[in-house]
């Protein structure tokens, strides 16, 4: 079974535009993922991007960069135009560019169900202890069946704890990393954007829409997804201090 792995670095972005070429440590942010996702199991990783100056600069670090539209809505929609090109692959999994402390690990666990449990789509959550957090609407949240098959996201607090008066329910957060099956990742790119992911800006509920099945695994790691200044040099002391440690 050939796994790959795609990394959609977009230098426009509106919060923390060329956030992707953030120093951490002396290096660019995007290295950071590229080499972690590289300690992986996947037989390939590849960047995709819609800038030069992106590209030239991952070339510099001789990672396998791929140029591709500007007109993309989504990560994951830059990720189909790439996979296209990638027809004996069997799976590939989608891994933010401004995700500099992914996990190998968790990578590799995910590559391992997906693979042993035949599922559509595969991602991550993580439990939510500080009210902060499940406040946050920057922290999407997801809800699940026993069964571990996501039943929605939001970016609101959900389940609602309508009882005070009673124990608060769990929460978890989801971890924005996917597997995909590589014929679903194919189906996604004929899918159009649906209102739920629309009111929410959650491409997942599109998939869940249109009754794609994805699967959600309880992991302890602790992203941080860099969208501000502030998340950088969060990311920057944590690097720090494992690396004096």
């Amino acid at each position: 079974m050939k796994k790959a792995i795609i990394i959609p670095a977009r230098y426009a972005s509106q919060r923390f535009p060329g956030k992707v070429l953030a120093p951490i440590l002396g290096k660019p942010m995007i290295q950071h993922v590229y080499e972690r996702c590289k300690l992986s199991s996947a037989d390939m990783v590849i960047i995709a991007t819609e800038s030069p100056a992106v590209f030239k600069v991952c070339q510099q670090f001789e990672a396998d960069v791929r140029m591709t539209s500007a007109n993309h809505k989504s990560g994951t929609d830059r990720c189909i135009e790439i996979a296209r090109e990638l027809t004996d692959v069997d799976y590939i999994m989608n891994v933010q560019g401004d995700e500099p402390l992914i996990d190998p690990k968790s990578i590799n666990a995910l590559f391992d169900y997906i693979i042993s449990s035949n599922t559509q789509i595969a991602t991550l959550k993580n439990t939510l202890i500080h009210h902060a957090d499940i406040q946050n609407p920057n922290v999407v949240k997801c809800v699940c069946a026993h069964s571990g098959k996501a039943l929605f996201f939001s970016r609101s607090t959900i389940p609602f704890h309508r009882d005070l008066g009673k124990n608060r329910p769990q929460y978890y957060a989801h971890v924005g990393i996917y597997v995909f099956q590589y014929k679903t990742l194919i189906h996604i790119g004929q899918l159009l954007q649906s209102e739920l992911e629309i009111a929410e800006n959650l491409e997942q509920l599109r998939w869940l829409e249109n009754g794609l099945d994805i699967w959600v695994l309880k992991t302890d790691y602790k992203s941080i997804g860099v969208d501000t200044l502030a998340d950088l040099e969060e990311v920057e002391v944590r690097m720090q201090r494992v690396n004096s440690s």
